[in-house]
């Protein structure tokens, strides 16, 4: 059995005419396409928020970087005030990055992955090298500095997944 279903808009001389009939089959591969669009657009939907997640996660490990750097500088100021101030400017640097993050400024992505990388790799250099303006090698075992070193690493991943995600959707 073939259903026939035919529109019958009005056209300009005010009669009915037959635009196009739908057969089953024909009726069947558009029903299949909306299913595909409903699909599409729940994945869209499943994904925007896993990045928006993903973007959150981010900016709050960036925050809690912050956080730490300054309660670093609050100590280090009054020893060595140039140390103290690096990591205020530092810091604040890390607030710019959470908020770049958080907003999705796409643009500024490989900006703020080099920033991670750069911060990784001065924690990293200093405890094997003399630092660059000390003159000598800083203690390896401090608990702050595990827990940088866990949030540097972690933000490079998840900074990088952002960039590549964002990249995706869009």
């Amino acid at each position: 059995m073939s259903l026939l279903i035919t529109f019958f808009p009005r056209s300009k001389d005010g009669y009915r005419r037959k635009l196009f009939p739908l057969n089953q089959s024909r009726l069947n591969e558009i029903w299949e396409k909306v299913y595909l669009i409903k699909k599409l657009v729940y994945l869209m939907q499943k994904s925007s928020i896993m990045i928006n997640s993903l973007k959150g996660v981010t900016g709050v490990l960036f925050i809690l970087w912050a956080g730490i750097h300054i309660y670093l500088a609050n100590q280090i100021l009054r020893v060595l005030s140039t140390v103290g101030y690096f990591f205020l400017a530092d810091s604040i640097l890390a607030l710019i990055a959470a908020l770049i993050v958080i907003v999705g400024i796409r643009t500024l992505y490989i900006p703020v992955i080099i920033y991670t990388w750069i911060n990784y790799l001065l924690l990293t250099e200093s405890r094997i090298f003399p630092a660059p303006v000390l003159g000598f090698s800083l203690p390896v075992y401090n608990e702050d500095v595990y827990i940088v070193f866990g949030i540097d690493i972690i933000l490079i991943i998840l900074t990088t997944l952002s960039w590549i995600m964002s990249k995706r959707l869009s």
